[in-house]
């Protein structure tokens, strides 16, 4: 009778080892599988920590309708089909020669847009022309010059950022160019 208790409990023994082996082994899968789980989630943060200041082109209006303020800067920017063909068309005033008639020059350019990693960059404030430094992921480089009635020839890059107002600002070369050496690097904030 002893004989039959001792191997009972070599199969509960054994039976245990086995328990234990199949538990170890679905918990490294656990293990390995929220692993796998929580890389992912990382890359994903990792790839909206990287561009936080980037817009969301889908959620902007089309066309988006930006104005500038000053002189001797275009009047408006229009942005178009920025999640397909993208354009920038760019409207200036021009004074014409015959009894100081105001005339408008139109030259729209295709745009390639990008994300890019976070920049810093020193713009002239719309609301009140002062300096202040932002943060940008979003780059919308002007292409070719697509129509004109009055070659403007713009060129260079622009950027899209959310403004803290909650809506959208464009920053601009500064076209005026009115500036000190130590304000070359500054660009133009444009609103809607």
């Amino acid at each position: 009778s002893s004989a039959n208790h001792y191997s009972s409990s070599t199969e509960t023994s054994s039976n245990n080892k086995l328990k234990e082996t199949s538990e170890s082994a679905s918990t490294t899968q656990a293990s390995a599988k929220s692993k796998n789980e929580v890389s992912t989630n990382v890359e994903e943060a990792n790839s909206l920590e990287a561009t936080p200041y980037a817009v969301d082109l889908s959620s902007l209006n089309n066309p988006l309708v930006l104005n500038f303020k000053g002189m001797n800067v275009p009047t408006s920017i229009t942005l178009e089909n920025l999640n397909s063909t993208p354009t920038a068309t760019f409207r200036t005033k021009l004074f014409g020669a015959e009894n100081g008639q105001v005339k408008e020059a139109i030259n729209k350019y295709e745009l390639s847009i990008n994300t890019i990693p976070t920049k810093e960059i020193r713009i002239f404030s719309a609301t009140d022309n002062s300096i202040r430094t932002v943060k940008v992921n979003t780059e919308l480089i002007l292409g070719t010059n697509i129509s004109s009635n009055d070659e403007q020839n713009r060129s260079g890059t622009l950027y899209l950022f959310n403004n803290k107002n909650g809506s959208i600002s464009l920053i601009t070369p500064n076209y005026a160019g009115n500036v000190t050496d130590d304000q070359k690097d500054v660009m133009l904030e444009v609103i809607q």
